[in-house]
């Protein structure tokens, strides 16, 4: 850029803006207390969090905090990476945001439903070959939702709990299910 008669270089840090937003935003008081108290009302619309609008052709990288925690704790991670010119470039991060106080499979059914959710909408026609490649990654507690993404159990969890609330058991033998009583 020129200055009067010199010539002045210009440069750019965007990950200070990142930092200084997070510092002291109401972000970190949402850990303890999303883990304690279920509030609905604290989450972000579905919980999917886009750190850019839709890119379509770089990958989903989709981040899942940990129990008694947020989003925010994969900031220092998503600054690499975002301005890795390998990754930044090929890539794009969305965040899940969740409160960890309640069941993991409720849990895993919100993250579920939002992906579900954002496919469909930025995808009708699902042409963007990118988003079958999508990338989920989970920290603690997020690990466990992140693995039920991949899992498909189908309807056998209902079926056994079915058979069990009837007086019967999972295996057929009366003495199998040890805890058949306590349901």
């Amino acid at each position: 850029m020129r200055v009067g008669d010199r010539d002045v270089p210009l440069e750019l840090e965007p990950t200070a803006a990142l930092a200084y937003g997070l510092e002291g935003a109401p972000i970190w008081d949402f850990e303890i207390a999303g883990f304690r108290f279920v509030e609905p009302g604290q989450i972000l619309g579905d919980g999917l969090i886009m750190m850019h609008p839709y890119r379509e052709g770089r990958i989903p990288v989709v981040l899942v905090h940990g129990t008694a925690s947020s989003p925010a704790r994969w900031a220092e991670m998503y600054n690499e990476l975002i301005h890795d010119p390998m990754v930044g470039g090929r890539f794009q991060f969305w965040l899940f945001q969740y409160n960890t106080g309640q069941p993991i499979l409720y849990s895993a059914m919100l993250l579920r439903r939002a992906l579900k959710n954002i496919v469909n909408e930025v995808d009708p026609q699902g042409q963007d070959a990118a988003l079958q490649r999508m990338v989920i990654i989970g920290h603690s507690q997020g690990g466990l939702l992140t693995k039920l993404m991949a899992v498909k159990s189908g309807n056998r969890f209902w079926e056994v709990f079915r058979t069990i609330r009837r007086g019967g058991n999972a295996g057929g033998d009366p003495g199998t299910f040890a805890g058949s009583g306590i349901l």
